[in-house]
C-alpha cells in the first residue's frame, strides 16, 4: 500500500544516510519482504551481514607467527607500524588488546578494547573481549554493559539472517533459505549465553555479598537464582512479554530447552509481532 512505499522511501533516505548502520537495513530487508520485494530484501539482509565488523578481520601472518613464538614485544612493534598506516582499522587496536593483555598490561589493554569499540561499535568480538577484561578486574557492572551490548549486536546478526532465509524462501529458493537458516542457528546461542552473564552480574550485583547460597557451587546457583528472580517478577506482571522471553532466553542459556518453549510461547501470544522470540522458538 501507499503507506508502506512511503515508508521503505523513508529507511532507503537513511540507508542512504547512514550505510554503516545495520539496524536500518534490517529494517528496510523487512520493510522489502512486506511489499513482497524478495530479491531487494535479499540485497539488503546480505549487505548487513557482509558489512559487519567482524567479517573484515585480515589475515596478518607475520604477526601471527611472532605471538606463536612469544616474541609479543616485536608484534606490538608491527602492529604499531600498521596501525600507522591503517588508522582506522578497529581489528588491529583489538590485536593489540589481546597482546597487551597476554603481557600482563591490564589497563593499557582495556584502553585498547575500549577505542576499538569506539570506533566500530558493532564489533562483537571486541566487545565480548572488553567485558570479559572487565569481569577479570571484578568490574561487574561495565562488565554487564558490554555483554548486554553484545547481546544486542549478536541479535542483529541473527534477525539478519532470519531475514535473508524468509526472502530467500519466499522468492522460491529453498535450498539457499535451509543454508541461511543453518548459519543462524549457528550463532544465536551466543545470545542466551551473552544474556545469561549479563542477568547474573545483575542479579549478583544487587545482592553484592548476601548472596543465599554457597560459593562452592555459584555459577550453577547463581544462574537458579535469576531464573526464580524471573519467574517471580511475572507472576507479578503476567502480561509482559519482554519477561517471558527473558525467561526463555535464561532457560535456553542453562540447556533447559523443554522449559524454554512455554516462556517464548507466552511471549508471542502476549506480542505475536515479537519476532525475536518466535526466532528463538
Amino acid at each position: 500500500n501507499g503507506q508502506l512505499e512511503k515508508t521503505i522511501q523513508q529507511y532507503e533516505l537513511l540507508k542512504s544516510e547512514y550505510p554503516d548502520d545495520i539496524s536500518t537495513l534490517v529494517t528496510l530487508g523487512q520493510l522489502y519482504i512486506a511489499a513482497a520485494k524478495y530479491f531487494d530484501a535479499a540485497e539488503t539482509f546480505n549487505t548487513a551481514i557482509l558489512m559487519h565488523p567482524d567479517n573484515f578481520h585480515t589475515d596478518e601472518p607475520e604477526i601471527d607467527e611472532l605471538v606463536r613464538d612469544g616474541q609479543l614485544h616485536e608484534a606490538l612493534e608491527q602492529l604499531d607500524d600498521l596501525s600507522t598506516t591503517e588508522p582506522h582499522r578497529a581489528d588491529l587496536l583489538m590485536r593489540r588488546a589481546d597482546i597487551l593483555a597476554g603481557l600482563g598490561a591490564t589497563t593499557d589493554a582495556l584502553a585498547q578494547y575500549e577505542d576499538a569499540v569506539r570506533l566500530c561499535p558493532d564489533f562483537l568480538e571486541a566487545t565480548i573481549k572488553l567485558g570479559t577484561l572487565y569481569l577479570q578486574l571484578d568490574q561487574d557492572y561495565q562488565a554487564a554493559q558490554q555483554f548486554n551490548k553484545a547481546v544486542e549486536i549478536n541479535d542483529s546478526i541473527v534477525d539478519a539472517y532470519i531475514g535473508l532465509a524468509t526472502a530467500h524462501k519466499l522468492a522460491g529458493n529453498t535450498t539457499d533459505a535451509l543454508a541461511t537458516l543453518s548459519l543462524a542457528g549457528a550463532i544465536q546461542p551466543n545470545s542466551s549465553l551473552l544474556f545469561a552473564e549479563t542477568a547474573t552480574l545483575h542479579f549478583k550485583a544487587g545482592l553484592r555479598e548476601n548472596l543465599p547460597y554457597a560459593r562452592a557451587d555459584e555459577q550453577t546457583n547463581l544462574t537458579q537464582h535469576v531464573i526464580e528472580a524471573h519467574r517471580v517478577q511475572i507472576a507479578s506482571r503476567p502480561q509482559n512479554p519482554d519477561l517471558h522471553y527473558r525467561l526463555g532466553v535464561l532457560l535456553l542459556a542453562a540447556g533447559r530447552f523443554d522449559d524454554a518453549i512455554p516462556a517464548f510461547e507466552a511471549a508471542v501470544d502476549i506480542n505475536p509481532l515479537f519476532s525475536r522470540a518466535r526466532t528463538k522458538l
